[in-house]
């Protein structure tokens, strides 16, 4: 039987394990490197060398950690996140759905470890397909009639496909046992690519997602920046550009002559000084298409995508130096606002309030943020952002963009642009993905496959966050005394989450089926749509700030937790933005992460080394009860200085 281990952290010095039988997983608490040792199973030569378990040799090979990331947080806490690895005679296999953090003190010591880890490795099938076939095996079934029946259609229109990065052999939690399994993207000879997971045996198709990737148009050579201002899509937000231009939403645009007379700037921005991204903008183009201001005339079968045209307006340009920096509908329907504008200024708030938060960038390291406009991938009922973070080839967009689609004609909402909190969400999701990175296709046996519910609950938090940051209060449009997401996308007043509002039953928001945001584990079952349940975390980020009760408290039973002492919106968003960067494994689940931002809250708000010692008991007296409140409960002991 394959076991799952909670670590759960404590610093009083002892350690205790207790098995749940439902789950068959243990509860270990630790807090010095021999107790750590002796639970770990598998050898941590290859994590650190303070802490070192012994050999654990299976009929499938040996176990050993390895180290997947480290960062040290602004206090100088070292956190180092390991997984369980197969060692095989053709190289280590990783164990999906392992994770542990180890987390050291500014001292350099050992204070706990918190995750999950295996404790026995049965391999129920063998391991038949050879890596250097799996990518023609995986090209046939995803063209051919098998993957017609299993998918519904066939993923790509021809098997001349190029593999464009090595497959990756897992092994994966399949019932109570682990099945070898290989991870592989495929592509065909447009850039349009598949990540697929393959059975290693049987060669069955596990899992396949569109990446999706196109054709585009890089930055023009030479960069020159020009500068300029955006107008708002909504019109009735405070814009002074219109009497002052350099109080306007000062942008910037790359000057170029591919684009005529008419459009002479493209959406680009580049970064400096290594203190911020490369910002890009592009506009989605129609398959078949070759347009006059296109950069390249090659004509797919797909979408591409071409940096979006601005146009100059010769008045603001003579007198201030400054163009227009407007958006242009290729399909003929002309212009239609400002929605590429919206989100290089939306885009630039957020990268600005991560840095104020202590993050680099989305990524951590200025990675460059991309942005498609009328993006078509996908069909949603309206206006809609979606991050999605593909495989980079030699074909862009790749790798993480935030895609923007188009509202229907007979919409009530804006592009999503229009909200800051909508696009610090989708960038919210490249912090999740670039750090924590939960589940959100594989599950570990035995535990809610939750991954994305907490994804979008978290991004749902960032987005407030920044909003929060970087807009005044009050109550109009572009301000941030709300606690609601996306109600500026809203031409009428409607709202598509929040953390204080208790939709009862549900309530609509545009041409979108009814939402039924979720309030506490108690509230109903699991809705369709995993950002309905992952709204209990803007629950939590509420009542973190303000104190006081869940606002479903007045219909349900067992809900009557109130939480004495608010921590402020920043206070409690840049907790909650730490407990996500630096103590969240990949494994977390709803039970498992009070835990972790309990034991976050002591790093960040303790002075241990101060007279008198300050233990932040309140602080951590609060973040439990936000959690209870929503109904999931701390299980470990509040942390006390030594």
């Amino acid at each position: 039987m394959k076991k799952r281990v909670q670590f759960l952290a404590l610093v009083a010095a002892f350690a205790w394990i207790a098995v749940n039988a439902f789950a068959q997983t243990e509860s270990v608490a630790v807090s010095s490197r021999s107790a750590l040792s002796a639970a770990l199973v598998g050898s941590t030569i290859n994590v650190d060398g303070d802490v070192a378990a012994a050999r654990q040799v299976t009929p499938g090979g040996e176990v050993i950690w390895k180290k997947v990331r480290e960062s040290i947080d602004n206090a100088g806490h070292r956190h180092v996140f390991a997984r369980q690895y197969l060692r095989l005679p053709g190289g280590d296999v990783e164990i999906f759905g392992s994770e542990i953090g180890m987390h050291y003190g500014a001292d350099g010591k050992l204070s706990a470890a918190l995750g999950t880890q295996f404790r026995s490795f049965h391999i129920a099938n063998k391991l038949r397909l050879s890596s250097s076939d799996v990518q023609q095996v995986a090209a046939a079934k995803l063209t051919g009639g098998l993957s017609k029946r299993s998918l519904g259609r066939a993923m790509l229109p021809s098997a001349e496909i190029t593999g464009h990065k090595p497959a990756v052999l897992l092994a994966i939690p399949s019932g109570n046992d682990l099945r070898f399994a290989y991870q592989v993207a495929v592509s065909d000879e447009n850039g349009r690519s598949i990540e697929t997971l393959i059975d290693a045996d049987s060669e069955a198709i596990l899992h396949a997602s569109d990446s999706a990737q196109f054709g585009n148009c890089g930055p023009s050579l030479p960069k020159t920046m020009v500068g300029a201002f955006g107008t708002p899509q909504r019109s009735d937000v405070p814009h002074p550009a219109y009497q002052n231009p350099y109080l306007g939403r000062g942008l910037a645009a790359n000057a170029t002559s591919e684009r005529g007379t008419d459009f002479p700037y493209e959406a680009f921005v580049p970064g400096y000084w290594n203190t911020s991204p490369d910002m890009y903008i592009f506009q989605e183009i129609p398959p078949y298409t070759n347009l006059g201001f296109r950069c390249d005339s090659t004509r797919l079968e797909y979408p591409g995508y071409t940096l979006f045209p601005v146009k100059a307006d010769s008045g603001y340009a003579q007198a201030w130096g400054y163009g227009r920096f407007d958006d242009y509908d290729p399909t003929g329907g002309g212009w239609h606002g400002s929605a590429a504008g919206d989100a290089l200024h939306k885009t630039w708030q957020t990268v600005s309030a991560f840095s104020d938060l202590g993050r680099h960038g989305f990524d951590g390291y200025w990675g460059p943020m991309q942005v498609v406009i009328d993006a078509s991938m996908i069909s949603f009922p309206d206006s809609t952002a979606y991050f999605w973070n593909t495989s980079a080839t030699t074909q862009n967009p790749g790798g993480p963009t935030v895609y923007i689609t188009t509202p229907p004609y007979n919409s009530t909402l804006y592009y999503s642009s229009a909200s800051l909190d909508q696009i610090a969400h989708e960038w919210g999701h490249g912090v999740i993905n670039s750090t924590a990175g939960f589940s959100t296709t594989t599950c570990v046996p035995h535990t809610p496959c939750v991954g994305t519910q907490l994804s979008e609950g978290f991004a749902d938090v960032f987005g407030q966050l920044v909003e929060k940051m970087y807009e005044p209060l009050g109550s109009g449009p572009e301000t941030s005394s709300d606690w609601d997401l996306a109600e500026d996308v809203s031409k009428i007043g409607q709202y598509a989450f929040s953390g204080n509002r208790d939709d009862g039953s549900g309530h609509y928001y545009g041409n979108f089926p009814m939402f039924d945001n979720k309030l506490h584990r108690l509230d109903g079952a699991d809705p369709a749509n995993d950002h309905d349940r992952g709204n209990m975390l803007n629950v939590v980020y509420y009542l973190l700030s303000e104190g006081g009760a869940n606002p479903a408290c007045t219909r349900l039973y067992n809900c009557g937790t109130t939480v004495p002492t608010g921590l402020g919106s920043y206070g409690a968003g840049k907790l909650l933005f730490d407990t996500l960067q630096f103590y969240l494994p990949s494994t977390t689940t709803w039970d498992t992460l009070p835990n972790y931002a309990n034991f976050a809250t002591f790093d960040l708000y303790s002075r241990c080394s101060t007279t008198p010692k300050y233990d932040a008991a309140d602080k951590q007296e609060s973040v439990r009860k936000a959690f209870e409140a929503i109904g999931y409960a701390t299980t470990n002991a509040n942390r006390t200085c030594p």
